[in-house]
């Protein structure tokens, strides 16, 4: 296990509190879905980048396509 120890405004500190998000649970939730999240987006910007690579060959919505082909598996296979 690993500990970590952050700074908030007492505000936001006292908010996160009320609504239970400072448990050691509901904290590892957060940052689980935060790595979801960044990783569909770097899976988004290797996508465009490919698409931007490529040339004039591929129309963009062909890459879009593409890109939400793979975005659909991946949500399919988090859910399973």
């Amino acid at each position: 296990m690993t500990m970590v120890e952050i700074e908030l405004s007492d505000e936001t500190a006292k908010a996160a509190r009320n609504a239970g998000l400072l448990t050691p649970h509901a904290l590892e939730q957060l940052l689980i879905e935060a790595l979801k999240r960044h990783v569909d987006t770097e899976a988004l910007r290797l996508e465009i980048q490919k698409g931007i690579d490529s040339g004039p060959g591929i129309p963009a919505e062909q890459v879009f396509d593409r890109l939400e082909a793979k975005y659909h598996a991946l949500s399919q296979h988090r859910r399973e």
